[in-house]
């Protein structure tokens, strides 16, 4: 058992572009559930959701997201993301890879059942890199600012 940990995006399908999205929806879901057993009607698709960033069990990156986003409430619940909330995590995370002497201080860790280390070291510097990447690649992205992100953990 650990801390799984997900970032999503959700890109709606506005009503102006369904018609042109039909068909290739239609085509989408022939490819991915060819015998339809999941009973996918693509005229009903209003959204696709990807799942944009995953950690594993990295608590620093999982606290900050409960004290700035969840209101310090750890209940596994899907909590809406904004790119400037994003924004102001990479730049944590690019300040603490800079000087790891500022890790206790601006992303720490806590202690639980279900996080795999505490301590300032390779583990906890390899999920800021990770996390670093995550970031700026989603953030690099046109259409982020028309999109929803969320954040969801699970035990």
């Amino acid at each position: 058992m650990g801390l799984d940990m997900y970032l999503s995006k959700r890109t709606y399908i506005r009503e102006a572009d369904r018609k042109e999205s039909r068909e290739l929806l239609k085509i989408l879901v022939k490819i991915f559930c060819p015998d339809n057993k999941l009973n996918i009607n693509p005229e009903r698709i209003t959204y696709i959701e990807e799942k944009v960033g995953y950690w594993r069990k990295a608590n620093q990156i999982h606290k900050w997201f409960v004290d700035n986003i969840q209101a310090g409430k750890d209940d596994c619940g899907y909590y809406p993301v904004t790119s400037e909330n994003l924004e102001s995590l990479l730049s944590l995370v690019e300040r603490v890879l800079d000087d790891h002497t500022l890790a206790g201080n601006l992303l720490p860790t806590q202690r639980g059942t279900f996080f795999r280390y505490t301590e300032y070291d390779g583990w906890y510097f390899d999920d800021l890199k990770d996390t670093k990447k995550i970031l700026t690649d989603l953030l690099k992205e046109p259409d982020i600012e028309s999109t929803e992100l969320q954040y969801h953990a699970s035990w």
